[in-house]
């Protein structure tokens, strides 16, 4: 059993250690300070507008301060990251698709709101066979395909979820 000076002792030398690590943080903000600075005045730009070639050169300039302040604080480098999808500019890395088994696909693709590749993930109502079993029975109609509308929408889907539902109980019939 620890006697209680022991434990006094060890929690003293936590403190200490704990004040050394958040003073040596507190001195690197300082010299991070010049890059704060810097993103701020990007950001106040790009919140006073812009057009879509000064954009992008926005957006590089936030993302390589971002990474600048990311190295002053002592993190890791997300540049040098294999995970990271923007390391290699011009080659798109996919995700392989889950298992058949599973009703969900991760698809990256590249969306119009955000720069790089995003990972898109569709979810069926189903699973595995049943599924695939689904995707074959329901066809929507043509106006459902597209709708123009966010009532047609919400009566579209209404539809498919009855469709579902007929579905189902076929399905739980036949098995």
């Amino acid at each position: 059993m620890a006697s209680g000076k022991q434990v006094v002792v060890v929690i003293f030398l936590l403190l200490v250690c704990l004040s050394i690590f958040t003073s040596l943080r507190a001195q690197a903000k300082p010299e991070c300070e010049p890059y704060h600075q810097a993103l701020a005045n990007i950001r106040a730009e790009m919140r006073a507008g812009y057009r879509e070639p000064r954009g992008e050169i926005l957006r590089d300039k936030e993302r390589k301060l971002k990474e600048k302040i990311r190295l002053c604080l002592g993190y890791q480098s997300r540049t040098n990251n294999p995970n990271n999808l923007n390391q290699k500019k011009g080659k798109a890395r996919h995700k392989p698709a889950v298992k058949s088994q599973s009703s969900t696909a991760v698809i990256m693709t590249k969306n119009a709101d955000q720069l790089g590749n995003q990972a898109l993930v569709i979810r069926g109502k189903f699973t595995g066979k049943k599924q695939a079993a689904w995707l074959r029975f329901y066809q929507p109609s043509e106006q459902c395909r597209q709708p123009q509308t966010t009532s047609l929408f919400a009566k579209c889907l209404m539809l498919r979820d009855k469709q579902a539902k007929v579905f189902s109980k076929q399905w739980d019939e036949q098995f």
